[in-house]
C-alpha cells in the first residue's frame, strides 16, 4: 500500500507536468513554424518576383528582413522566415503585400495549421486547468488516488513511494554555517 504524504505546490506541479507530458506525447502540436516559413517564402517570391535581380535598386530601398507582412482586405498579418532575405523597404519596417489569391494552397495550409494550433492549444489549456483543479481539491496523495485512481502512474517516484525514493545525505548545520562564515553565538 502506498504511503500517504501531504501535497504541496511543488508536488502538485510535478504531477501536473507528468500529466501534461503524457498528453503532449499523444497529441502532437501542429507545426506552425514550418507552415509560417513556407508561406513566408511564397510571399517573398510574390513580393520580389522569381529571378528578379536587385541590381540597380537603390540601397535605401534594399535591406534584409525575416518578416513579411501581408493583408487581405485591410487585415494585416505577419509571417517570418527562418533567415533574412532581401526585401524592398517602403513606408513600412517590413514589406506589406496585398494578397488577392485567398484560395492559394499555401494560404489555405497556413490558415488550417493556425486553426489546428489554436484548437490544440485550447484543448491543452483545458486539460491542464481541469487537472490542476483536481490536484488542488485534495490534500494528500491518498485522497488523490482514492478520488482519481488513474493518476497513480503520474506520481513522481519520491511521492509514489517515499520510502524507496532517493534521499539526500544529511548535512550538519554546524559545517554549513562554518563554510558560509556564519558565527553561531554560544
Amino acid at each position: 500500500m502506498m504511503k500517504s504524504i501531504k501535497l504541496n505546490q511543488t508536488i502538485r506541479d510535478d504531477i501536473l507536468l507528468s500529466i501534461m507530458s503524457m498528453w503532449d506525447e499523444k497529441n502532437t502540436e501542429p507545426d506552425i513554424k514550418t507552415a509560417e516559413h513556407t508561406l513566408a517564402l511564397w510571399l517573398w517570391g510574390r513580393c520580389v518576383g522569381k529571378g528578379l535581380s536587385f541590381d540597380g535598386v537603390p540601397d535605401k530601398f534594399l535591406n534584409k528582413s525575416t518578416g513579411i507582412k501581408f493583408s487581405f482586405g485591410g487585415d494585416v498579418n505577419q509571417v517570418h522566415l527562418e533567415y533574412a532575405m532581401p526585401v524592398w523597404w517602403g513606408r513600412y519596417d517590413v514589406p506589406v503585400l496585398e494578397v488577392f489569391e485567398k484560395e492559394h494552397k499555401e494560404l489555405k495550409k497556413f490558415h488550417k495549421t493556425n486553426a489546428d494550433h489554436e484548437t490544440w492549444r485550447a484543448q491543452r489549456d483545458e486539460i491542464k486547468r481541469e487537472s490542476a483543479v483536481v490536484l488542488e481539491s485534495v490534500n494528500t496523495t491518498k485522497q488523490l488516488v482514492e478520488m482519481w485512481p488513474q493518476c497513480e502512474p503520474f506520481l513522481p517516484a519520491y511521492v509514489a513511494n517515499p520510502d524507496q525514493a532517493v534521499r539526500l545525505p544529511a548535512i550538519p548545520l554546524s559545517r554549513l554555517n562554518e563554510r558560509l562564515g556564519i558565527k553561531v553565538a554560544k
